[in-house]
């Protein structure tokens, strides 16, 4: 996704909003009722019926690093979800296939405090174009 004036998923207290046309990642709020990871999907469908969400059951604990990890199927068909090396989720067809992905990481403050993120390294690798 070109970013642009899309935001990935966030949580304003109401439910998670994805406005990304095609996107995966995990999700964790402060607001509403989103206390653990939540993995997300979106894909660019009409009416954004496309969109998956499914809390990982693994919830952050102050001061400790946790490892999320995602792998795509090499087609696109499906998308796993890994917290701490733990298998948690996965979604079928997640992202429209012909799109391209790549990383990013995103942080959103409110009005109810500090908000702060420590990125250790983000890996990414995909299969070699065949330049056919």
């Amino acid at each position: 996704d070109s970013g642009g004036s899309e935001q990935p998923a966030y949580d304003t207290g109401g439910g998670i909003i994805t406005n990304m046309a095609d996107g995966l990642g995990f999700i964790y709020s402060n607001l509403g009722s989103i206390t653990d990871w939540t993995a997300v999907a979106a894909r660019s469908v009409a009416a954004d019926s496309g969109d998956q969400s499914v809390t990982t059951g693994k919830t952050p604990v102050a001061n400790t690093y946790d490892v999320l990890e995602i792998r795509m199927g090499d087609s696109g068909e499906y998308a796993d979800f890994f917290v701490n090396g733990e298998h948690t989720n996965r979604f079928t067809n997640p992202v429209e296939a012909k799109n391209l992905l790549g990383p990013g990481i995103w942080l959103f403050g409110s009005d109810t405090g500090t908000v702060q993120i420590d990125w250790d390294y983000c890996n990414v690798s995909a299969a070699r174009d065949s330049g056919t």
